[in-house]
């Protein structure tokens, strides 16, 4: 993959910026590549187990909702989000 820089980002960065919701098995290897790349603006990367536990109460959810402008999440994740997020 290649860096395109754009003039008018469709994302601005933000004092909040980006969560990055990844397999559990894929979470260190996905901070280290982040980290190498220089890539910036994702704010956290969240597991699919660290969600599960730690995001279970409604109001847990709303608090993750308001903390960042933008989820992005793995592909082999996405079908286990309604079912977690609600």
């Amino acid at each position: 993959p290649k860096r395109i820089s754009l003039v008018h980002p469709l994302y601005a960065q933000s004092e909040n910026g980006t969560c990055l919701i990844v397999k559990d098995s894929v979470k260190a290897d996905t901070k280290q590549f982040l980290e190498k790349e220089g890539l910036i603006g994702i704010a956290k990367v969240l597991s699919v187990e660290k969600l599960r536990k730690n995001y279970k109460e409604y109001e847990a959810k709303r608090n993750l909702n308001a903390s960042y402008d933008l989820f992005l999440t793995d592909n082999r994740v996405i079908g286990l989000l309604p079912k977690l997020l609600g």
